[in-house]
């Protein structure tokens, strides 16, 4: 009977503690005792993260006052006696203090995002894990390109549309012209059609007739025709197959003057110009191997190519005359060859911007051939490929990628990175990876986001030596990066913000439910944001929901991002990537050019961009292209200029430039010589020596790119004029 009379009162006493439980008034008691724990946690996590606190006036700080368990209270009088008298001295340096760790997180930001944008570049996710970002949280480089979309729609472009006999010039720029409304629209597609019978222009011209060399747009849509013909195989298309040049004195700009030659040569004769072997391109790093189209879409299109080097093999065709090589022609007649006369004499009235000796130079023997030279080179650069294209973006993010996260980091306030108070550990903030699987992340309808930046597999940014600027050394830029690229801080949570978690965790939770599975809008389903799970069963989803609002609290930085409007989209993009400007280029020809034109110190190239900044005070950025390191070393002696250039060893003393270039490589000279060409034709003034090849391409270059009122500064003249 006692065990039946025990188990009696178990379940007595067990039914009057559910009946207290079930009561109101003791929910409230509970409710209120782990509120107060929790309010009591939070004070004092809060009292010791602050660690100091004030009483009437007086400023206590167990740490800036050093008080110790074993101070005397005469010696605590004497230290309020001193904060309360001398307080002014001590809030400054308070505030001192404050600037000087705000300033350090500012830094530590900035490489942070600089390293961010180099794993992006570079397609490297594990570096990106390993700073515990993603690739969708990081602001966009406003200095690098996207390659792959601008190749797809240069490819677009240098293309006839689908069933037309016309390219699409004439539609909206750039992605604009892939706006649904601009695809659907049968009536804009008319009136591009018959804007570009009657005449549309191409869209690497930029600017108006008046800001290029005469005639301009209509020689490039005229080139652009004559090399894509409408049926390569029609048995009246002529060609001319050539190889590029190889002597070993011929540098990359005597190669480019010879093909412009036998362009010349080829629009006279009315044939399709064809290249075939460039040597400079023969190495590993171009996939388009050993032709012109590893830098720069093809002066003609595959199917007439193919059409050529099938007839190459055909001796009838030969015999016909339907294909002729460069050897039918001499040297002479490639160097000299005679502008042709399609478009008149335009040259004729070029107007004077070229500056040589402090005067205008309105004419000289050789105008005919620099404007062909002019127009030329801008055909066959027309469209970087996306090889180029990855190639500057290693170059523009190694010389101002710096200076664009400072620029980017300072539009954002505080807004970025988010979830950081304060970055610890060399940089980096801890940030726990979000609870789903990155492989599986779907943002608005199931879309997958791609990479912002196509991974350049060829560009190794610090082994290839790309940047340097402003005098800085290549040991202190490894040095310097080495640090960035430091350990993140991997230390937990602190505990005193855990009680925050409950707190949110228990009484949030009450507060704001989950929402029921089914019950979201159609809409909202398709459109909802990333930090609510995609399709789980209905036992798992409570338990994710409450999940996910920790990893909220503690990290609310997300791997998306937020929609793009139509704008940023289709209208902002077509922008070219960011560089300090006002920019001057500088082209510094020296070495064993001393044999072919007069050698100009670079002081002279001082004294002439001195002359500039009279008239354009705003202008202190100059990026610098040399062969010599003696111009390295003396532009460092001008502090108030900011020089920029690739880090390439440079040569010393009088070598040629073929051993010069030899001594570099291949693929290092040839894209090194690129990416300062392409630079330096987008720079906004220019100072060279038109006795210079190169010079004189550059200067072609600018003067169809729309800045022929930039205007030249030559420190010499040609040989020839």
């Amino acid at each position: 009977m006692e065990p039946l009379s025990q188990k009696s009162l178990e379940r007595i006493v067990s039914q009057r503690a559910l009946q207290i439980w079930s009561s109101f008034p003791c929910q409230i008691c509970v409710v209120g005792f782990l509120c107060g724990v929790c309010l009591t946690s939070l004070f004092l996590a809060a009292l010791t993260s602050i660690g100091s606190f004030e009483l009437g006036g007086i400023s206590f700080s167990a740490i800036s006052m050093g008080v110790s368990p074993g101070t005397s209270s005469s010696e605590v009088i004497n230290m309020v006696t001193r904060t309360n008298f001398n307080s002014e001295p001590v809030e400054t340096e308070k505030l001192r203090d404050l600037q000087t760790q705000n300033d350090r997180n500012d830094d530590e930001k900035v490489s942070l995002l600089y390293s961010a944008w180099s794993a992006m570049l570079n397609e490297d996710s594990e570096y990106l894990k390993h700073l515990r970002l993603t690739g969708y949280s990081v602001p966009k480089a406003p200095h690098l390109e996207n390659c792959k979309l601008t190749a797809q729609v240069n490819q677009r472009l240098d293309k006839r549309s689908e069933n037309e006999s016309f390219p699409p010039w004439a539609g909206w720029k750039g992605l604009l012209d892939m706006h649904p409304a601009a695809t659907s629209n049968e009536q804009l597609r008319y009136s591009r059609l018959k804007a570009v019978s009657e005449g549309a222009y191409p869209p690497w011209v930029t600017g108006s007739d008046d800001e290029n060399y005469p005639l301009t747009r209509k020689v490039q849509r005229d080139i652009w025709f004559h090399q894509h013909p409408l049926n390569c195989s029609d048995p009246g298309v002529r060609f001319l197959v050539a190889d590029w040049d190889r002597l070993p004195g011929f540098g990359s700009g005597a190669q480019l003057a010879g093909m412009f030659g036998l362009l010349a040569i080829s629009m006279t004769e009315k044939r399709v110009l064809v290249s075939n072997y460039y040597n400079r391109a023969d190495h590993d790093g171009c996939l388009s191997r050993s032709s012109w189209s590893c830098y720069f879409f093809p002066e003609t299109s595959q199917e007439c190519r193919d059409r050529a080097f099938e007839l190459l093999g055909s001796e009838e065709a030969w015999k016909s005359g339907i294909i002729t090589a460069k050897e039918n022609y001499t040297s002479e007649k490639i160097w000299t060859a005679r502008t042709p006369k399609i478009w008149g004499d335009p040259w004729s009235y070029l107007q004077p911007t070229t500056d040589v000796n402090g005067s205008l130079l309105a004419h000289h023997h050789r105008m005919d051939l620099r404007w062909w030279r002019a127009q030329a080179v801008r055909y066959f650069m027309r469209f970087p490929t996306d090889y180029t294209c990855g190639l500057l973006n290693g170059a523009r993010h190694v010389i101002f990628g710096k200076k664009a996260a400072k620029m980017v980091r300072k539009s954002l306030n505080n807004e970025w990175p988010k979830g950081c108070s304060a970055v610890e550990s060399g940089g980096h903030c801890y940030r726990p990876r979000p609870f789903q699987d990155q492989k599986s992340l779907h943002c608005g309808g199931g879309k997958r986001l791609p990479p912002t930046y196509p991974r350049e597999r060829e560009l190794q940014i610090r082994d290839q030596g790309f940047g340097k600027g402003e005098g800085e050394d290549k040991t202190k830029m490894k040095n310097e990066n080495e640090e960035e690229q430091g350990s993140p801080d991997l230390s937990p949570t602190p505990a005193s913000s855990l009680p925050i978690f409950f707190f949110f965790f228990f009484f949030g939770g009450l507060a704001i439910p989950p929402p029921p599975l089914g019950s979201l809008p159609s809409s909202e389903r398709q459109h909802r944001p990333c930090n609510r799970w995609e399709a789980v069963t209905a036992d798992r989803y409570q338990w994710r929901y409450w999940r996910q609002l920790l990893v909220v609290l503690n990290s609310p930085m997300w791997a998306c991002y937020p929609p793009s409007s139509g704008i940023e989209e289709y209208v902002w993009s077509s922008h070219k990537p960011w560089v300090p400007r006002l920019l001057l280029s500088m082209h510094v020809r020296m070495g064993d050019k001393s044999c072919e034109m007069k050698v100009v110190e670079f002081e002279e190239y001082v004294h002439l961009a001195q002359r500039l900044r009279k008239r354009f005070p705003q202008l202190n950025s100059v990026w610098l292209s040399t062969e010599m390191q003696e111009v390295i070393d003396k532009s460092k002696s001008y502090s108030d200029w900011n020089f920029y250039h690739t880090n390439v060893t440079r040569q010393e003393g009088n070598m040629s430039m073929a051993n010069y270039e030899a001594s570099l490589g291949r693929e290092i000279s040839t894209n090194n010589a690129l990416v300062n060409f392409l630079l330096a034709a987008e720079a906004d003034f220019f100072i060279g020596a038109l006795g210079s090849t190169w010079c004189f391409l550059i200067d072609g270059m600018r003067n169809t790119g729309g800045k022929v009122m930039a205007g030249y500064l030559s420190v010499n003249k040609d040989r020839f004029w």
